[in-house]
């Protein structure tokens, strides 16, 4: 071809005849020296291939690279730099290719077709009913999202080839290819944190996570772009090959880099064909039909003619009656929902999940980083997405996967903790798997775990431990995952809306309902009994005060009144007294609070302030416990539950609960008022419990109150100072813990000059600049704005 060239130039035209000086330039090489015919034709075909290249693309490598050679100790050579250095034989300058041809090969070939799954496949993969198109969807949120498609045929050995070129890709927006082989069963995310595949991608890097090192990669092994070339991938297997077990990238039938090893972990495992991609339209290519789109410098089979000896056959089988299964998983929150979902996943493989903590794991497993923490809004059933994406932050992604899987035949499992227990929401989920090739699955795990599932369970925990941990000790009463601080399964305000419409499938439509933990009767007795606990602990949030709780309390108001108004009337008359009379043996007798020694002494008339307080606190508890199990009116509240204690309190009495006005915690006030109430177990459920029946008389709580204080003062002169009360004098803790009264706080800035001046003027001092007009100190010099009147100095506005 260069000689045709050269001959026809003399008869082209003037302006586009080469000069003669160009033409022998041309028949040079760099050296200056004159070329070969080898040389010039490699030229001249050089020069045709620049000519018939697609628009956009990049110019192919000319030069192929040996294994060992000194250009391959440094990486691939740029053909740039290449032209600097000047060849001195043609022999270097085209090394020899490092595969060779296959050999011809009689073994049994491969019955099944060989392509690209969309059974193993991301739910939003679309492939043409041939196979070779491959797509995504692109639109509301799911173009931030990777996408994963799997060949239905793995390679245990020898040396096959599988295309993939780019046809199209959506403008302005990022977008990803990456092409590799992965292990059955595994992440279809290449080259996110997955130690079970290895891949290159559009950049020229190369991905060789190690279970140690989930992020190990090797950057630029070639320097071109995948572009819209046909990207070749030749996995060799074969371990007679001087390049065994090594993945190399052909570029338009060029080699692009040197051949890659495969990481050790992964060797003599079947290798399936995978491409992980993001908003771009591929052609897929595995040789069906002896289709190959760039022939390569040797001859390779592709992997459609892999031998059956070297093949192995995914386990996504399709069903032979062609019934998908949809599996619904029903169990308690925070009673192992999640983990029995877990457990059907790894059981029933071939299932793909469908719950919004499916569309959490794929958000990061395609990158994305939450830009703030979820909150405490956030749980299991329903996590709060903050990716900073609104097609992801407001889940547009999920209604379209609920379309996409009625339309597909694959089996599903729906993990949704709530709406699984609730009739309405399971009547629902059968009407959009109604398709005649469905059949949905109720799986129900209540109570006591099966022995299958404690013994995953427990291997699953053990293998999650760290290995600088010892091994976990896990008894026969560990049943479920432990959950971090904060996790919970579901909201507890959606489970005070919903829990007493929880129930088990019964003639809903489920071609079948399983028990796989307890059968029947044990888990129907288990949820009814579930439910009545969960209803003791749930918060009643419209509960109001009865009238028995109003009577009793404006009693009680009114009793406190009159024994603190009588009181300060006896401690006037007991002035001249050197001591507290000890009123202990006349309490058993007393029938009288104002009288309790016949005398004219108060039951109440030696007490301090902590006496007071421990009388309010003994009373109020013990109003409180009645009253709520009066206004609950349900045998199954026997009382309110210990984390509700307070948030009742406030309900009835209309302020905080305070145990520190006694400097203590509210254990140490349920030790100091043991005699009126206490926690009590119902069921799973500690609630508030009193000693005392609803009947009982105020003058019954001031006589254990006054026996109390007696008793206190016995202590205490016998040395026992744990027995003294150090109160705060606003009822605050100190910041240290400990019970002693609190400083007044301090006034600051504007405030606290103007209560100076106050002050100041109260005692005489003069005027407010203390006599020191424009003085250090003064308010003129500190302010700069004052004014001296005839009587001292002028306060500026706003202070």
């Amino acid at each position: 071809l260069k000689g045709l060239l050269l001959e026809s130039r003399p008869a082209m035209a003037d302006e586009e005849a080469t000069p003669p000086a160009a033409l022998s330039e041309e028949a040079k090489d760099p050296a200056g020296e004159p070329r070969s015919e080898a040389a010039a034709e490699a030229a001249a075909e050089d020069t045709t291939k620049d000519a018939v290249m697609e628009p956009g693309s990049e110019a192919p490598a000319k030069k192929n690279v040996e294994v060992g050679s000194a250009e391959a100790a440094d990486g691939m050579a740029v053909d740039e730099a290449a032209a600097e250095q000047p060849a001195k034989s043609s022999e270097k300058a085209e090394p020899k290719e490092v595969e060779i041809d296959s050999a011809p090969d009689s073994r049994e070939r491969v019955s099944q077709a060989v392509a690209f799954s969309d059974y193993d496949a991301t739910p939003d993969v679309i492939l043409s009913r041939d196979g070779t198109i491959l797509s995504s969807l692109s639109q509301k949120g799911f173009q931030q999202l990777l996408s994963g498609v799997r060949s239905n045929t793995g390679m245990k050995a020898g040396r096959y080839l599988f295309e993939v070129k780019l046809l199209e890709r959506i403008p302005d927006i990022d977008f990803a290819i990456r092409v590799g082989v992965s292990t059955a069963k595994s992440s279809l995310f290449l080259g996110n944190g997955n130690a079970d595949g290895v891949c290159f991608d559009h950049s020229g890097t190369y991905f060789t996570p190690t279970p140690e090192d989930l992020s190990k990669s090797k950057e630029k092994v070639f320097r071109q772009t995948f572009g819209y070339k046909v990207v070749g991938i030749v996995v060799n297997l074969d371990p007679e090959s001087p390049n065994k077990n090594t993945l190399s990238v052909f570029l338009d039938g060029v080699r692009a880099g040197e051949p890659e090893p495969l990481p050790s972990h992964l060797l003599g495992k079947a290798l399936y064909p995978t491409v992980t991609f993001k908003n771009v339209t591929l052609m897929v290519n595995l040789g069906t039909g002896g289709t190959q789109l760039r022939k390569l410098p040797f001859a390779c089979r592709m992997l459609s003619d892999i031998a059956a000896a070297d093949h192995e056959a995914s386990s996504f089988t399709r069903p032979a009656d062609g019934k998908y299964s949809v599996l619904v998983p029903i169990g308690l929150p925070e009673e192992g929902v999640f983990d029995l979902a877990d457990w059907l996943l790894e059981t029933c493989p071939g299932h793909v999940e469908l719950s919004d903590r499916a569309i959490d794991d794929w958000c990061k497993k395609s990158g994305l980083v939450p830009i703030r923490e979820a909150g405490p809004r956030s749980t299991k059933d329903r996590p709060v997405f903050q990716y900073g994406y609104p097609g992801i932050d407001n889940k547009s992604v999920r209604p379209m996967l609920q379309t996409l899987a009625k339309l597909a035949k694959r089996n599903f499992i729906v993990v949704e903790a709530k709406a699984n227990l609730l009739k309405k929401d399971r009547e629902e989920l059968l009407k959009q798997f109604s398709a005649p090739h469905f059949k949905v699955i109720a799986k129900v795990g209540l109570g006591q775990p099966s022995d299958a599932f404690l013994s995953w369970l427990h291997g699953r925990l053990q293998a999650g431990a760290s290995e600088d941990d010892k091994p976990l000790e896990l008894g026969p009463d560990v049943w479920f995952t432990p959950k971090a601080a904060g996790e919970v399964d579901v909201a507890p305000r959606i489970l005070q809306a919903s829990y007493s419409s929880f129930s088990l499938p019964v003639d809903e439509g489920f071609s079948e309902t399983e028990y796989v933990w307890q059968p029947k009767h044990a888990a129907e007795e288990h949820l009814n009994g579930w439910i009545r606990d969960r209803k003791a602990s749930l918060l009643i949030e419209d509960l109001k005060p009865g009238a028995w709780f109003q009577e009793k309390h404006e009693a009680w108001q009114a009793a406190v009144k009159e024994m603190k108004a009588k009181h300060l009337d006896f401690q006037a008359k007991r002035a001249e007294e050197t001591g507290d009379r000890d009123l202990r043996g006349d309490l058993a007798e007393a029938t009288s609070l104002h009288d309790a020694d016949g005398a004219g002494t108060p039951m109440y008339g030696y007490f301090e302030r902590e006496d007071w307080l421990l009388l309010a606190w003994r009373f109020e508890l013990w109003l409180l416990a009645h009253s709520f199990r009066k206004d609950a009116n349900d045998a199954d509240r026997p009382g309110i539950p210990v984390e509700h204690l307070a948030t009742y309190f406030r309900t009835y009495y209309q302020r905080d609960l305070n145990p520190k006005s006694l400097g203590c915690t509210l254990d140490q006030v349920f030790e100091l008022i043991a005699d009126a109430v206490k926690w009590e177990e119902k069921g799973k459920v500690k609630v508030l419990a009193t000693k005392l029946s609803e009947e009982t008389e105020l003058l019954q709580l001031v006589q254990t109150t006054e026996a109390s204080r007696c008793d206190r003062i016995r202590r205490i002169e016998a040395g026992d100072e744990s027995a003294r009360f150090q109160l705060p004098e606003d009822g605050r803790q100190t910041k240290a813990g400990a019970r002693a009264p609190l400083k007044a706080p301090r006034l600051a800035g504007k405030a606290a000059r103007f209560q100076a001046k106050v002050k100041s003027a109260e005692a005489g001092e003069g005027r407010a600049g203390h006599g020191r007009e424009g003085g250090k100190g003064s308010w003129r010099s500190r302010r700069g704005k004052g004014e001296k009147g005839e009587k001292g100095e002028k306060v500026t506005k706003g202070e």
